[in-house]
């Protein structure tokens, strides 16, 4: 995983402005419209959902970012599990990062 997200190195913004004009360096991309449950994912793949609702749990090289998410979120290495109460700029360097709904 760190290898892998190491060399992507990549930086993510996303927007309700811009929930499906998404760019990503060297990875692939799966954007759901309608994914009100959880995601799940192999590594390297960003998985984007416009309506998650609820819980969104993230493995070993993935990013997932809820539509709810009213800032721009940059993950170089590591995992980013975002959910849909996070209204601010969200960074992680490296290790895990989780703010959900709970906190």
């Amino acid at each position: 995983m760190k290898a892998t997200l190491a060399v992507l190195k990549t930086i993510l913004s996303v927007g309700t402005s811009n929930e499906n004009v998404i760019s990503i360096i060297q990875a692939a991309l799966a954007v759901s419209a309608s994914n009100e449950g959880s995601i799940s994912s192999t590594q390297a793949v960003l998985s984007v959902s416009t309506s998650n609702a609820g819980l969104i749990s993230s493995t070993q090289g993935i990013l997932y970012v809820s539509a709810s998410n009213e800032g721009n979120i940059s993950s170089a290495q590591g995992v980013l599990s975002v959910g849909t109460p996070n209204e601010g700029n969200i960074s992680s360097a490296q290790g895990v990062f989780v703010r959900g709904y709970a906190e």
